[in-house]
This record gives C-alpha cells, structure tokens and sequence, in this order.
C-alpha cells in the first residue's frame, strides 16, 4: 500500500502532459493528472491511515470495514467510485496484510464449526428468554463457550493466556498502560523519518476537513527537511523538496533532531523547548499551533 502512494507521488512530481493508466481513459494536461493523482493517492492514504488509526483504538476488523467512508470531497469523484473493488474490501486486506487474521476477539480463536454454529444460531432465535434459556441450559450440560471455561481446556498456553486476559478485561476494565520512558540514547539512535512516517496516523480527520495547508520542518544536524501537507483529510509527508502543488507554509521549524524527538515523544515539553530557544518558528506561530492541534497529542 505504501509503495502504491509512493509510486503514484514520483508521477506527480514528473509533472506529466499525459497520462495513461491502467483502467479508465487517458488523461491529458498537467493540472487535471495532477488533480487525479492526488485524489486518488489521497483516498488510498486515507483508508490507510484509518484502519491504523482504528486497528490501534481496539476496533474489530469487521467494524472497521463497516465504518471507513471516504470523506466527501474524495467519494464524489467519479474516478474514484467504487465500480472496480470497494473501501471495505480494501479495509479488511489492508488490515490482514498488517496484522493478520486475528482481529482481537477472543471468539475467533477457538470458533465452533459452520454446521453448530448455524444450529445453535437456530436454536437461538424466539426473543431474550429464549437466548437465556439456552444459556442455562448450556452451562448446565457443560457446553458453555464462556472464555474461562475454554482456557481451562485449551492447552495452548499463547492461547489460555489470552482468552484468560480478555475475560478479566470484560469484567474488570482494561488494564492501567504504565508508560514507558526511553533511554536518550535510544531516541538519539532513533531515525527522524521514523517519527514523521506516524505522525500521519495521528491526524484527526474530523478537524482536517477542508484544510489544505502545510508546515517545514528543517533539521540542520541533519541537513534536511520534512514537508507536512493536510488535505483531504490526510497528512502527507515528503523529506526534501515539496511535491509539486504543496502550498507554502504557514509556518518553518527550525529544530534539532534529537529536540524534535524529545518533544514527539513527550519527552521535553514543547513550550519548554520553544522559550528556551531550542525551537524556532518562522511565520505564523498561531497557524503553527492550530495546524499541530489537528494532530492526536
């Protein structure tokens, strides 16, 4: 999926009179490739980013397919029209591609069959006392699917360990995250590229709608610098020169790597880092700061 936006960003960034693709018609002039590219780079980016965002939530894969639509301004593009696959078939394979088949749900790991789960299905239906009558009935032949009972007899120790776990979660809340502080040399050590290939995960679609703007950050330990590009419901990131289209920034942030990681991991309190000179913001420093509150802190 990443190198499907990465190839389809090199044709952007040739600029192309015209434009051949596999399905559809040709396409002629630069502005309107360059339109289609970016819309459907963008769809593909944004259903990419959502199942991250949503597989990271907890959600089920089926829910995640359920829920994914593409924004509005995305959906009513007629090259983008779902005639030649579907967002939630997408969904369900990027999920798979990344994580695999199992989705989290205890249920998954020791399924019944088709032919007793359909029967029991069957059994099921008439109303709540009917289900309730069946689930009495089931612990009373010891026939129960109950998560603890299934660890009792489930030998695979990966396995009791987790529906045990997730048994206790139902019942008692999930567990208290402690987190957990790196070694500075260890976020010395770390890429920066690391760090702006997430940051794209943790943009807030709801708050991006309608944006299109972008923020320069520049590493002079490094020698380089990362473009960052809301729009569409997206956050792009390109290390070097913009891609061509990329509106001038609203703000450019002069910072060292290491600074810079500090803060992204929370670290090194960004106001701290800002008043003691470590950061500096060329431009608008209120665009900066409502361009940044789009993000998940």
């Amino acid at each position: 999926m990443d190198e499907w936006i990465t190839s389809i960003d090199t044709m952007r960034r040739l600029q192309p009179e015209h434009l051949v693709p596999s399905h559809t018609s040709p396409i002629n002039g630069s502005e309107k490739i360059a339109e289609v590219l970016t819309n459907y780079r963008d769809a593909i980016q944004y259903v990419r980013n959502e199942v991250v965002r949503r597989a990271n939530r907890g959600e089920d894969i089926d829910t995640i397919a359920e829920s994914i639509k593409l924004p509005e301004q995305l959906a009513r593009q007629p090259y983008l029209w779902e005639g030649y696959g579907q967002v939630d078939w997408s969904a369900r394979a990027i999920y798979n591609n990344n994580l695999g088949w199992f989705d989290g749900r205890a249920d998954k790991l020791y399924p019944l069959d088709h032919a007793q789960a359909a029967k029991r299905e069957i059994e099921l239906m008439g109303g709540a006392g009917k289900v309730l009558e069946q689930a009495t009935k089931a612990l009373k032949d010891g026939d129960s699917r109950w998560l603890r009972q299934i660890a009792a007899g489930t030998f695979n120790t990966n396995g009791r360990a987790y529906l045990l776990e997730y048994a206790t979660e139902l019942t008692q809340g999930p567990f208290k995250q402690n987190r957990v502080t790196l070694p500075v040399e260890t976020v010395a050590s770390m890429p920066v590229g690391f760090l702006f290939d997430n940051i794209a995960v943790r943009l807030e679609p709801a708050k991006a709608q309608g944006v299109f703007e972008s923020v320069r950050f520049i590493f002079p330990d490094l020698n380089t610098q990362f473009n960052v590009t809301v729009r569409n419901g997206i956050t792009e990131v390109v290390e070097g020169e913009p891609l061509p289209g990329t509106p001038p920034p609203l703000a450019t942030v002069t910072v060292d790597s290491l600074t810079y990681k500090l803060m992204a991991l929370k670290m090194l309190d960004t106001m701290a880092a800002f008043t003691q000179g470590k950061i500096k913001v060329d431009g608008s420093l209120p665009g900066f700061i409502a361009f940044m509150g789009r993000f998940q802190t």
